[in-house]
């Protein structure tokens, strides 16, 4: 009496283990469709891999239910494993009759602390295939934006949007610790539109900031050397690395390298003329002012917010005559003012006496700033340029 052996997995033919897998695939899929049939009143097509890129899809051509979409979009298809995408399609009108949209494509929703949605791109982009082909999660909108439907605002039409309604962060980019490669971006914003605007810049922006109550963009750095923000003009001529539109405040120091310092004033003849800053080996600071001799002798006192200002111990003082010529100079100079003398020797030589000396002057005074201390002639490091991220073929 013989008795049939049981055959194993390894021992099977090709044929019965492809049959076997297709079988469980089936099996897979029947559970996910069974369950998206169970949401809708629709008939929800699955197709396995019919198309001419092998995509597996989830679709409906429902237009005139949206609840039915709001219940297609909520699916969670997970557990399946095989080589091909898997395709959320809500094929619906983009207006409904009430004039809303209602067509999102796919929404992941989280309950507990784990990410709604998580695109993971393991591949390098092959050479001739799209940038968008090797990004985690991809968002297009070719959605013109409407205004004046009811229930629109700005952000139709955006390609990704990131909210967040608990005080967190509603878009980040992150790159971690364990990459070790070179001019890595975390955010990356590139406008590649043709429209020129009717001045320079007016086609649009690559990353846009605004903020109700705070700031528009902040930038911070982490190691020594480096710039929270950085402007480039990518060897664009007649362009600028920043421009700022109204009031601009900088805490700390401001330092120009190799350039100059400069205000362009309007002049009468329509133009706008560049004046150069007076530039100083040390931190001065200086007040003007005018002066009157009586009897040969004027008493000049120093504007109490200058002397806040300024060390005194060591100033100096330029005197210029402005009616007569007496020969001036400064003595009995304190903290808080210097007198102004005519020389008596040279007056007598001249045959005046003290009340003949009388007259006008202008004196300039340059003291030290108090609260730094500016090293005369400091030497300066300058930091490299940084390597700015490659543009795309398009982006220009």
């Amino acid at each position: 009496m013989t008795s049939d052996k049981v055959q194993t997995n390894a021992e099977e033919p090709a044929p019965e283990r492809s049959m076997k897998r297709r079988g469980m695939f089936a099996a897979a899929w029947a559970v996910v469709a069974a369950a998206v049939l169970r949401k809708t009143t629709e008939p929800v097509e699955a197709i396995a891999g019919t198309g001419p890129d092998g995509n597996f899809v989830i679709g409906s051509n429902d237009t005139s239910n949206t609840t039915n979409y709001a219940s297609l979009r909520t699916q969670l298809v997970t557990g399946l494993n095989f080589s091909g995408n898997v395709l959320l399609d809500v094929n619906a009108s983009p207006f409904q009759s009430s004039g809303t949209v209602n067509t999102i494509g796919v929404q992941g929703r989280s309950r507990g602390t784990a990410a709604g949605v998580v695109g993971i791109s393991g591949f390098q982009n092959p050479a001739g295939f799209p940038a968008n082909q090797n990004a985690g999660v991809y968002g297009l909108s070719s959605l013109f934006n409407t205004h004046g439907v009811t229930g629109h605002h700005i952000n139709n039409g955006v390609a990704v949007l990131g909210q967040s309604d608990l005080g967190g962060i509603g878009v980040e980019g992150l790159i971690p610790s364990t990459n070790s490669f070179s001019a890595s971006t975390a955010v990356y914003g590139v406008n590649s539109s043709t429209y020129a605007g009717t001045s320079p810049g007016g086609g649009g922006f690559g990353v846009y900031g605004i903020s109700a109550k705070g700031h528009g963009l902040v930038g911070a750095v982490g190691t020594a050397g480096a710039a929270a923000v950085v402007g480039a003009v990518n060897g664009v001529a007649n362009s600028y690395a920043g421009a700022f539109y109204g009031p601009v405040l900088v805490f700390g120091n401001f330092t120009v390298m190799g350039g100059a310092k400069s205000a362009a004033v309007p002049h009468p003849d329509g133009t706008h003329r560049r004046l150069y800053c007076v530039e100083s080996p040390e931190s001065w600071f200086e007040d003007f002012g005018t002066g009157q001799l009586e009897c040969g002798r004027a008493e000049i006192a120093i504007d109490p917010d200058f002397a806040a200002l300024v060390d005194l111990a060591d100033y100096r003082v330029f005197l210029t005559e402005e009616d007569t010529h007496q020969h001036l100079i400064v003595t009995g100079r304190t903290s808080s003012g210097f007198a102004v003398e005519a020389d008596l020797e040279m007056a007598a030589l001249k045959g005046k006496r003290e009340t003949d000396l009388n007259g006008a002057f202008s004196w300039r005074i340059v003291a030290r700033r108090k609260d730094i201390k500016g090293e005369r002639l400091e030497t300066v490091p300058v930091p490299p340029e940084p390597v700015l991220p490659t543009l795309p073929d398009n982006a220009v």
